[in-house]
């Protein structure tokens, strides 16, 4: 659905372009998005997924004492299901936290892993999915976490923007700081 490289531009090689303000530096696969404390990027109009999504990307974090979003298609806090549908973020002392919410009936679900080498100033790849059944965290191609989901459809409304770096709503945007590489969103677990 979505696969951006970030070769000093916010074109899409599959979706939509990004729009938002980024700098560039060098990362994984030639250059990648250098996010701060201040800035992200975002897609309006993104596909919606219901049934099966996977979010993938090259990261490598600069700041290991705050909560900081990855990818995100989730406006928090808010009490509509409908602009919720999946996060991936980091937390402090290196936990990865994958967010999904089956809007039809309010069952949102979080699977975390301690994976505490995120911090280690090197880029990592960092990947989640999510289908009926079931919901899984990747680090460094290897599964450190998964679990049954609660089935449904994650059904977000068209206007919920996908953002990569942030998290939208009323409260702390969770900003990232370091740099994405090659992020990707894939319409299949």
């Amino acid at each position: 659905l979505g696969w951006w490289r970030g070769e000093d531009d916010l074109v899409a090689e599959v979706g939509p372009d990004l729009t938002g303000s980024v700098a560039f530096d060098d990362a994984v696969v030639g250059r990648g998005l250098a996010l701060d404390s201040t800035s992200s990027v975002l897609v309006d109009g993104f596909p919606t997924v219901s049934s099966a999504v996977s979010v993938e990307t090259w990261v490598k974090l600069a700041d290991s004492g705050v909560v900081q979003a990855l990818l995100t298609r989730w406006d928090f806090p808010s009490t509509d299901d409908s602009v919720r549908a999946y996060a991936l973020m980091v937390e402090p002392l290196g936990v990865i936290s994958w967010q999904t919410d089956e809007t039809s009936s309010r069952r949102p679900a979080e699977l975390r892993a301690v994976a505490p080498q995120i911090f280690d100033g090197q880029f990592h790849h960092v990947a989640a999915t999510w289908d009926n059944s079931g919901m899984a965290l990747f680090l460094d191609g290897v599964e450190i976490a998964s679990q049954a989901s609660q089935g449904g459809t994650l059904n977000p409304t068209p206007t919920t923007q996908l953002r990569l770096g942030s998290k939208a709503g009323i409260g702390v945007p969770y900003f990232l700081s370091g740099v994405l590489d090659e992020p990707s969103i894939w319409a299949r677990a």
